[in-house]
């Protein structure tokens, strides 16, 4: 009988040879769970902090501009200073409001899942483009719920509540499904397109007389609020970690920045000329100028901002893939 592996000269049984590497790895396992667990934990508080603070100043919104009389006016004037415009002007808006349609959402969704196809992530396609789905429907069944009380006569088409606004919801919709789906190294490309094409979509909405001020904030801050409440629920379900490639490149982020604080900073001196000069707004067409030049500066200001915000909430993490994948990609 061989007993080599239990003489004194140094030879060991093939199992203690492997014993070392096997607790090795069993403790890079261990530790890998951990941070893993502590990742997801952060995520999901992120995300629901996030998807209170946009529900809270949805709600907000709501109660500044539709329930009080002053809301309504200032609003309604705006709204009714989109007939002012140059029939060029409102051929152009209307021109970017054809890019948001039934068939564009359809396709957007199928792209969605198609993208999460290819990055082998179905189910990360699947839950973007329910998320997707679920914040236009739930706008849509605000605006059908949440009443608009009359407090300033005028026309019927300007009573109707059109609080929010389900078209600015399709576009913000599209913009952020396509940051959640994206591979982690082009959300730097992608965030500053889909904050573009929402920014637009905005804008044209006012400048056309489709939806007021309040209508297409409330609309971003719904689908921020349903796409932050899917990831906290990715996050618990595991699908979410930590990823050093998501991170959106400075510039990008400082040029977004700017153009939303100069929006919003032309929008602020318009409104201040209106309001020390009384004379230049003393007629109601003066004042419908005014606010139908300020307001779509700063909903482009806004979901920039929104956007922006949403996104760096975001961009350490890499969304629909879990530790049984990573375990499986493992040498």
């Amino acid at each position: 009988m061989d007993d080599r592996f239990d003489s004194p000269s140094g030879l060991h049984a093939p199992s203690e040879l492997h014993a070392p590497a096997e607790r090795a790895r069993a403790r890079r396992a261990r530790l890998k769970g951990l941070v893993d667990r502590a990742a997801a934990i952060s995520a999901e508080r992120r995300f629901s902090a996030l998807f209170a603070g946009a529900l809270a100043l949805m709600a907000a919104i709501y109660l500044a501009f539709v329930t009080t009389e002053t809301g309504q006016r200032l609003e309604n004037l705006a709204l009714r200073g989109a007939a002012l415009r140059t029939d060029s002007e409102r051929e152009t808006g209307l021109a970017r409001l054809s890019q948001v349609s039934i068939l564009i959402f359809l396709a957007a969704l199928l792209a969605v899942v198609v993208v999460g196809l290819i990055r082998r992530r179905p189910r990360l396609g699947i839950a973007v483009g329910g998320l997707m789905i679920a914040s236009v429907v739930a706008v849509e069944l605000l605006k059908n719920v949440l009443p608009r009380p009359v407090l300033v006569e005028g026309p019927t088409w300007i009573l109707r509540n059109s609080f929010p606004s389900g078209s600015a919801a399709v576009a913000v919709a599209i913009a952020i499904g396509a940051i959640l789906v994206s591979p982690d190294r082009l959300r730097w490309v992608i965030v500053p397109v889909g904050a573009a094409y929402a920014a637009i979509v905005v804008e044209a909405l006012q400048t056309t007389g489709w939806h007021r001020l309040s209508d297409t904030i409330g609309s971003v801050l719904v689908v921020i609020a349903v796409a932050s409440a899917g990831l906290a629920l990715l996050a618990r379900a595991g699908q979410i970690q930590l990823s050093e490639h998501g991170r959106i490149d400075r510039r990008v982020r400082t040029i977004l920045l700017v153009t939303a604080l100069v929006a919003l900073a032309v929008a602020t001196i318009v409104l201040a000329i209106g309001s020390l000069f009384p004379l230049l707004t003393s007629s109601d067409g003066g004042r419908r100028v005014f606010l139908q030049t300020a307001f779509p500066l700063v909903g482009i200001g806004f979901v920039s901002l929104a956007i922006v915000a949403f996104a760096r909430v975001v961009e350490p993490f890499t969304l629909g893939r879990g530790r049984a994948q990573d375990d499986a990609r493992a040498p």
